[in-house]
């Protein structure tokens, strides 16, 4: 499956998270980077999403063979939720394929309130 979707209930933030091109070109706080994937922190009216970008499937026949990480992750994600495990909720989410190639894919979720960085926990020895 190729193409972008926005769940109906964020359509007002469909400027910034509309299309596959729209996401690419957001920019906000850098939490992690690779070669083939990059993930942000972006605040929109209060909440923050974090926007998982995906470039590229890899080398050789794992262009075209198999399922993109990307879609491993939304997939996972809505059946957690489905199955009722509380999880990140998942706002929008798509890929392009270069002809039968991966080219790139998105993940959007958003923030779970009242929550804290477990590498923040770890640093002050939160006993949690």
């Amino acid at each position: 499956m190729a193409g972008w979707n926005l769940e109906p209930e964020y359509t007002s933030l469909a400027r910034d998270f509309g299309s596959l091109d729209a996401v690419f070109a957001l920019q906000g706080q850098q939490l992690t980077r690779d070669p083939l994937s990059d993930v942000i922190r972006v605040e929109r009216a209060g909440v923050y999403y974090f926007v998982k970008r995906y470039v590229g499937a890899g080398k050789g026949l794992r262009r075209y063979m198999g399922k993109p990480r990307v879609k491993s992750e939304w997939q996972n994600l809505k059946s957690f939720a489905k199955w009722g495990i509380p999880t990140a909720e998942v706002v929008a989410w798509g890929l392009e394929r270069n002809g039968a190639a991966y080219d790139r894919g998105a993940l959007i979720t958003r923030g779970l309130p009242n929550t804290e960085d477990l590498s923040a926990l770890a640093q002050r020895k939160d006993p949690r």
